[in-house]
């Protein structure tokens, strides 16, 4: 008896064992090929015709193979969670699709873990390539898109727009308030598609709209609209938490306010969008309620360089980034006009509705501006009037502001106030000021213009100070420097044209400290610290 009940226990030991594993051991592997039918058995012998058909088949944790060649498929593909569609690359695989989606993978809230992967495969449409709904860890990678309006559609809970928030609150959950964006509610805890992964795509005259989504990374893609007026990228997405945007391309046809490579508002958790390069123009907007810490968000290291063609009603800013939000981190960036149409009049613009507290700009280089390099403007006259505090202008490199005829760093005010800018450390070359505050009787406080280099203009100009206004315009103008910067001079921009000639350059050693490490006895003034690895920022920009 001890024997057979010792032979029972491991059989039912094994039962349970096989019945752990099964999901792996039932998972099957379908072929789709254009010479196929979909009459076949879906096996590598008898592969499939259309992927949607076989999407109708295959369960979680099956894998669609689609074997090289052309399709026409006009069916939506029905995706189920777990299921993977893998091509045999964009470059030997292509669908053609007129269906208004052709992947549509949704499901209802809460979201849930999708688990699907799509690769290798160049879609040409005319809807809407991919829509993912409520579902998280969705991989979309190495495939093409052209064609759609929309390519990929992903999102969490899609946001509620509200223009009533003020005589009606919200009662739900990822509702944006256009009249007044403290009322928004954040989405739920539910409501996040998490783990999105788009990489190594190539879009082309289309966009992708993301929503909703945490802790995620969208990188290393190229989106060429040269040959549309669509955006890149949102226009306008709502809620990004911690997500990376990082080593993409975006080329833009021109810069108009509804033609943007990339807006998103909602933004938070210290989402960073770095190593970019772009001809058109970002808006990065909005974070009243969201987690703000270290930031809420970070714009580092990316390049605008443009010279795109007015359209209607064109834009004039590389950057616009400001509404309601606190703790913005703006570093490393290069801003540059390249040819004759001068798309960029600003280089980076804070404006708007609402507080605009704790931005750090720093270790940045704008060349060739049309206009002002910095432009803070409080003159919006609807909702809550702006209210700019601690913007904190550092260590970058003004060079030649419409050929030396506008400022670095210009300071309007209108309905609003501005109080507390520190400029310091900054080479200004070929402006007319440093820093200049426009118009009379304004409302802009405790301006700090110290070490400083302006060649060739002035340092600060005040026009006035609102009445019983006390510290009113700049309260510091101390330890600056009229002189020609010892730049290297020679060689490509930002680097090595503004590197030091030499460890006896004028500007080394000459900075106030803001922060940040440095060599020697004082920080140096200007975008690089000499001899320090790696700068702060390590590098600045990236090639298209």
């Amino acid at each position: 008896m001890k024997t057979k009940t010792g032979k029972i226990q491991i059989t039912i030991l094994a039962f349970f064992m096989a019945a752990l594993t099964a999901p792996a051991a039932w998972a099957t592997t379908w072929y789709v090929s254009p010479t196929g039918s979909n009459g076949g058995t879906g096996a590598s012998s008898s592969p499939w015709q259309t992927l949607s058909y076989a999407c109708s088949k295959a369960v979680s944790g099956d894998t669609i193979v689609v074997n090289a060649g052309t399709y026409t498929d006009n069916t939506t593909c029905s995706l189920k969670t777990g299921v993977k569609i893998l091509g045999a690359g964009s470059s030997q695989v292509t669908i053609n699709t007129s269906a208004s989606t052709y992947i549509s993978a949704t499901n209802s809230l809460p979201v849930v873990n999708g688990g699907n992967e799509i690769a290798g495969i160049n879609f040409v449409g005319t809807g809407t390539a991919i829509n993912s709904g409520a579902r998280s860890n969705q991989i979309i990678h190495d495939c093409s898109f052209s064609g759609f309006p929309t390519s990929i559609n992903v999102y969490g809970k899609m946001y509620i727009y509200s223009n009533s928030c003020k005589t009606t609150a919200p009662t739900q959950t990822a509702t944006y308030c256009d009249d007044y964006a403290p009322l928004s509610t954040e989405p739920g805890s539910t409501d996040w598609a998490t783990g999105i992964q788009i990489y190594n795509n190539k879009f082309t005259n289309t966009k992708i709209y993301p929503n909703s989504i945490k802790s995620s990374t969208i990188h290393d893609n190229v989106f060429d609209n040269s040959g549309s007026l669509r955006s890149a990228v949102g226009n306008t997405s709502h809620w990004w938490n911690d997500v990376q945007f990082y080593n993409n391309t975006i080329k833009m046809q021109t810069n108009t306010w509804s033609t943007i490579a990339i807006e998103v508002w909602m933004v938070e958790g210290d989402t960073r969008f770095y190593n970019n390069w772009t001809n058109g123009w970002f808006s990065i907007l909005l974070n009243p309620n969201g987690p703000n810490t270290p930031y809420s968000w970070e714009i580092v290291n990316n390049t605008f360089a443009s010279n795109n063609p007015p359209g209607t009603n064109p834009v004039g800013q590389a950057l616009e980034t400001c509404y309601f939000t606190k703790n913005v981190l703006i570093a490393g960036n290069y801003f540059t006009n390249t040819g004759s149409n001068n798309p960029y009049n600003t280089a980076i613009g804070i404006h708007g509705k609402g507080f605009n507290q704790n931005f750090t700009i720093r270790n940045n280089v704008f060349y060739n501006i049309y206009g002002d390099a910095i432009a803070i403007n409080s003159s919006d006259t609807t909702g809550a009037p702006f209210a700019g505090s601690n913007i904190n202008i550092s260590n970058n490199i003004f060079d030649t502001m419409h050929n030396g005829t506008s400022q670095g760093v210009y300071m309007q005010d209108g309905v609003g106030t501005i109080n507390g800018v520190n400029i310091k450390n900054n080479i200004f070359t070929g402006v007319a000021h440093g820093a200049l505050i426009y118009p009379s009787g304004n409302d802009v406080q405790n301006v700090v213009f110290n070490n400083n280099i302006v060649q060739g203009g002035n340092y600060t100009y005040n026009y006035g100070t609102a009445s019983g206004v006390t510290n009113g315009g700049f309260t510091s103008v101390l330890s600056n420097y009229n002189l020609v910067p010892d730049y290297n001079a020679t060689g490509t921009r930002p680097e090595p044209y503004y590197d030091a000639k030499s460890n006896a350059a004028n500007f080394i050693d000459k900075g106030a400290s803001v922060g940040l490490p440095y060599t020697g006895t004082a920080p140096d003034i200007g975008a690089f610290e000499y001899l320090l690895t790696p700068n702060p920022p390590s590098s600045i920009g990236v090639g298209p």
